[in-house]
């Protein structure tokens, strides 16, 4: 009875590959037309977003420019994203 505390494996199986299908929705157009929709417009109500933008130097020890980019959505009247960006 020695044997009755092994625990039997199963045996390895391979694992079935996954297709990749593009969907005619998935299109990278539709993709480039959502990644717009969800950086102008507001998660909430969809309103289209303000920005304002404002360029100053950064205090490091090599001065660079930098664009301060916020937005909000006018009609719900919350700061959904702010941003900054190095200019070259």
């Amino acid at each position: 009875m020695a044997n009755d505390n092994i625990i039997r494996r199963a045996p390895d199986t391979p694992t079935p590959q996954l297709e990749t299908q593009i969907a005619p929705s998935d299109s990278p157009f539709s993709r480039r037309e959502e990644f717009l929709r969800d950086q102008l417009q507001c998660c909430l109500c969809g309103e289209h977003l303000a920005f304002t933008h404002k360029v100053e130097l950064s205090e490091d020890a090599s001065p660079i420019m930098i664009m301060r980019e916020e937005a909000h959505c006018p009609t719900c009247r919350i700061p959904l994203r702010r941003e900054r960006h190095a200019i070259q």
